[in-house]
């Protein structure tokens, strides 16, 4: 009875970690794919205009939140 009870520990416990180590593998594709997939397009660059001045150049966010 001792035995079965080790063994089912055991088991489960394998299991586990290949559930773990799955997740592991997904998430660092997904990483490798979000990498890959910012890096393929150039950066984005701010086009101002002379007068201003790039410090003062604030990102318009499409939220309406009240500053």
């Amino acid at each position: 009875m001792l035995m079965w009870i080790i063994w089912g520990y055991l088991a489960a416990s394998l299991v586990t970690s290949l559930f773990i180590y799955a997740a592991y593998i997904v998430a660092a594709r997904s990483d490798e794919l979000e990498q890959s997939t910012f890096t393929e397009y150039p950066s984005l660059t701010c086009q101002v205009s002379n007068e201003q001045s790039v410090q003062g150049v604030t990102p318009q966010l499409a939220l309406n939140v009240a500053s």
